[in-house]
């Protein structure tokens, strides 16, 4: 499906911004105190680029020719460049910086400021994977991303850690597709 620029943004606004309501309001529910400080962006800022490298390059060479002889990664290969690549056609760099902070900022504090300290690591992964729901492959890629950014949650509780690894995964995976893939 195809999306105008303007539509993109209006339904990322929402679709994001009700997930930080829910987040927010959840963490009141549940009591659950979500440690925004500013001081925990600068602090964390360097392990977040580190742990974004990892994941991003993994994107990247999954988008390769030579992926496409891999089954699971070639299954990925064509959603991305089917589904998330047209969903993007229309969107600036400044859309995707937006789409990219609204995604990181809102999905994390949901899923590992709320669910995680509620659930625990591998419950806050498998439903970080469903709600990225396109493909059954798409799911396990996202369950393991879910994962992933969980353990750097739980390993320095600072949640602005996996806000900023999701924030830069999703920037450079967005601006790789949309500027550096062919079509």
């Amino acid at each position: 499906m195809t999306y105008s620029r303007l539509q993109l943004l209006i339904i990322a606004i929402i679709a994001e911004g009700l997930i930080l309501v829910l987040a927010v309001v959840l963490a009141a529910v549940f009591r659950i105190e979500l440690q925004l400080s500013l001081r925990n962006i600068v602090t964390g800022l360097p392990i977040s680029i580190a742990g974004t490298i990892g994941p991003l390059m993994l994107f990247i060479l999954s988008l390769t020719k030579k992926a496409q002889n891999i089954r699971f990664i070639n299954s990925l290969r064509r959603t991305v460049m089917k589904d998330i690549k047209k969903l993007f056609e229309h969107a600036g760099f400044s859309d995707i910086v937006l789409i990219s902070l609204l995604a990181g900022v809102a999905e994390e504090l949901l899923f590992r400021g709320v669910i995680q300290s509620s659930i625990g690591i591998v419950g806050a992964g498998i439903l970080f994977g469903l709600a990225h729901f396109i493909t059954r492959a798409y799911v396990l890629m996202a369950t393991l991303m879910g994962l992933y950014l969980g353990l750097f949650f739980e390993m320095t509780g600072n949640i602005f850690i996996p806000i900023q690894i999701h924030v830069l995964y999703d920037f450079g995976a967005l601006l790789y597709l949309k500027y550096y893939v062919p079509e």
